[in-house]
């Protein structure tokens, strides 16, 4: 597949990732697309999926993060630039590189 990198702002995600086909025929071209089954609650202001309703985070990036791994697994990759790994969700992305490559820096 393609890969991708992380868009032009420098802010977005350090990995590269490869759009597949998702479930149910779904295709994403970036795992941004999966905020679009992330809904925020407005009393408890926690966000939730509204693939299974079982999961909630104060946090946006964590429900994504339940989202990719659970409902869609194995749809994106996320290549190590510093040692060539791959990693099936970004959260297992960022977990690999505070325990390999604590503190430094891709080339």
């Amino acid at each position: 597949g393609q890969e991708y990198g992380g868009g032009g702002d420098g802010v977005r995600d350090q990995a590269s990732y490869a759009p597949v086909e998702g479930n149910a025929g779904q295709t994403f071209q970036d795992p941004a697309e999966l905020d679009q089954f992330v809904r925020k609650g407005y009393e408890d202001k926690k966000y939730y999926c509204t693939l299974c309703e079982k999961f909630s985070h104060k946090a946006s990036a964590m429900a994504r993060n339940h989202v990719e791994s659970q409902h869609f697994p194995n749809t994106f990759s996320y290549p190590c630039d510093l040692c060539g790994d791959v990693m099936t969700t970004k959260s297992n992305f960022m977990l690999h590189r505070s325990r390999k490559h604590l503190n430094k820096k891709a080339m």
